[in-house]
């Protein structure tokens, strides 16, 4: 049968009154009735077609059964040298932990950083920002905002760990618990706070007003959505050279590095270390401009500057 003939079969089995299911009502957008109903009688159907060609269903079903695919690790030697048994990998480990890691680190940055935004903006507009420049200095200000966000995203973090731990232990699967991965999340959190609060700080002391943020805002959250979008491409394939790129750059690699060390095996170690150094480098250099940005534009009113005009700031 050439490929014509099969695309003929096919188009008139398809127009086959026999073959189709014409369904009449008011509302046909409701997925669930209509899918139990499509199954239902779709059953029905195929038990009276294998009855009808005196076909046994049952046998049938059993020889295009599909094979469970089971995931498991590497087989590895053990301390007395003899073969330790892979272990098994399920949904829990390949899955949900790592979306909790992801959707935590997403939350604590995301809460903060906004937090920050608003407030200097709100400090501005109340002249509160005058006041407090009285006795302190912009870098004081900026150093104590900073802490202070990340205070906040901290114990954010750690109620939402200890709810995880305890969900974890109650499903019965203390092994998740991973004190070396919650070390290098904690890391990684403090410098992603500090580097997306530092320029939300910016932002927020270049504008008079939160109409004016708005357009200045869509470049930072653009790294962030980057950064939690990019995520589900390192979950997919965690050693490819995409996902270890990204886990390098410095405002994607919080996300994406935490998201290799929670899947097995986790990247080598000269890697997460050289992202860290990249991430604590970047971090670093971000407050100071940072910095020099927030101290021209905190008592500056009137129209917004653009950004050749923020990156003067930093150089003035």
């Amino acid at each position: 049968m050439t490929v014509a003939e099969k695309k003929k079969k096919a188009e008139d089995d398809k127009n086959d009154p026999a073959s189709t299911i014409h369904f009449y009502a008011m509302t046909s957008s409701a997925q669930p009735t209509t899918r139990w109903l499509e199954d239902a009688i779709n059953a029905v159907a195929a038990e009276r077609r294998f009855a009808a060609a005196g076909v046994d269903k049952s046998q049938v079903i059993r020889m295009t059964a599909y094979a469970d695919l089971v995931r498991f690790g590497l087989v590895e030697r053990g301390a007395d040298g003899k073969a330790v048994e892979a272990k098994e990998v399920d949904d829990l480990e390949r899955i949900g932990l790592p979306m909790f890691v992801l959707v935590l680190m997403f939350m604590s940055v995301m809460t903060g950083a906004m937090h920050l935004l608003n407030a200097v903006i709100e400090e501005k507009i109340s002249k509160i920002s005058e006041v407090l420049l009285g006795s302190v200095s912009p870098v004081e200000l900026l150093t104590g905002k900073l802490l202070g966000v990340v205070g906040v995203s901290l114990l954010l973090t750690a109620v939402y760990l200890v709810g995880g731990v305890y969900a974890v232990i109650a499903f019965g699967r203390p092994d998740l618990i991973d004190p070396v991965l919650i070390a290098w999340f904690l890391l990684y959190l403090v410098c992603a706070s500090l580097m997306f609060g530092s320029i939300f700080l910016a932002i927020g002391s270049a504008c008079s007003n939160l109409k004016d943020s708005q357009s200045m805002i869509q470049p930072a959250m653009m790294l962030i959505l980057l950064a939690y979008l990019g995520s589900f491409v390192v979950m997919r394939a965690p050693e490819s050279g995409l996902a270890v790129g990204m886990s390098l750059f410095p405002t994607i690699a919080p996300f994406a590095m935490m998201l290799r060390l929670a899947l097995p095996p986790g990247p080598p170690l000269w890697q997460v270390l050289l992202s860290v150094a990249l991430v604590v480098g970047s971090t670093g250099v971000i407050i100071w401009a940072a910095a020099r940005i927030f101290r021209v534009g905190l008592l500056m009113q009137g129209k917004p500057p653009n950004l050749p005009e923020l990156l003067k700031w930093v150089w003035r």
